[in-house]
């Protein structure tokens, strides 16, 4: 049987738009009164895929990785901020807040300040443990 050939993305989907650009947030969306749990399973086979393709990335190494991602959950107008954490032998899901109210503009403005904070954290934190991750496994 062959090989199939390693993916041509650097993230975990082959949408074209993310092939070149790592994704950092996951988001799982659910209309009002949504399942809560298959969101929850959703993010869950995401973070798992995206956890996967960085060890790939990372030259295969089996080493649990030191970053910690975010996940979003938007059930109707109630957003979750959860974040994934990779163990020795196993990914934990820690629910973190609920920012409710995107029915409200008072609410709108706290997603919209929490959606930049998770920029910012792409741009710096995740940005540098990402290229110094990579940066190490190419000069080894």
């Amino acid at each position: 049987m062959k090989t199939p050939p390693p993916p041509q993305s650097i993230s975990h989907t082959e949408y074209d738009p993310f092939r070149l650009r790592p994704i950092t947030v996951s988001v799982e969306t659910q209309k009002p009164g949504g399942d809560e749990d298959l969101a929850r399973a959703q993010l869950a086979v995401w973070v798992w895929a995206h956890f996967l393709r960085l060890h790939e990335l990372l030259g295969g190494s089996s080493n649990h990785l030191t970053v910690t991602l975010p996940l979003l959950q938007a059930t109707g107008s109630t957003w979750q901020v959860l974040f994934a954490i990779e163990t020795e032998h196993e990914i934990h899901i820690w629910q973190s807040f609920r920012l409710p109210g995107s029915d409200t503009l008072l609410g709108c403005y706290r997603i919209m300040a929490m959606l930049r904070e998770l920029r910012k954290w792409s741009e710096t934190t995740f940005y540098d443990w990402f290229l110094g991750s990579l940066l190490d496994t190419t000069t080894v």
